[in-house]
């Protein structure tokens, strides 16, 4: 499958955000990162690595398949660890199952390969110290048009 002409990373992460904005219970998810974390549980979804490749399809075929990574943070404030445990463990499985049910992520993408994660303490958010989970989108595939 190959995406209309001009559909970007931007476009994949702004799919992600739609879906996580489903979510029950997620106060923010936007499509670019805010300044600050007003309410919680919040979604931050940023570039984290990948790739391009010229012609994927060979012939001279005028596309490119890019492959990205994509970081979903999902921030919960600092309350005690019995607490700040208790309510994270709730998104353990409703973030990937809300991307595991549109591998497209709204048709923004042709598919991914999967979903990494972690949980801990996470990088202090403009000087807010938070815990919660790093979700690693893999594989972010986007064949497009040139």
């Amino acid at each position: 499958m190959s995406l209309p002409a001009g559909t970007t990373l931007q476009d994949a992460i702004s799919g992600i955000s739609a879906l996580l904005r489903s979510v029950s219970g997620i106060r923010a998810a936007p499509e670019y990162p805010s300044d600050q974390i007003n309410a919680f549980p919040t979604v931050i979804i940023r570039a984290w690595s990948g790739s391009y490749e010229a012609d994927p399809f060979g012939g001279g075929s005028g596309a490119k398949k890019g492959l990205h990574d994509v970081a979903v943070e999902v921030h919960f404030a600092r309350k005690g660890a019995p607490y700040d445990v208790k309510l994270a463990m709730r998104y353990s499985d409703a973030i990937p199952a809300a991307l595991l049910a549109d591998p497209t992520l709204g048709g923004k993408a042709d598919t991914f390969a999967r979903i990494r994660y972690t949980f801990g303490d996470m990088e202090k958010y403009t000087g807010t110290p938070t815990v919660g989970w790093l979700f690693i989108v893999e594989g972010i595939k986007q064949e497009v048009d040139l």
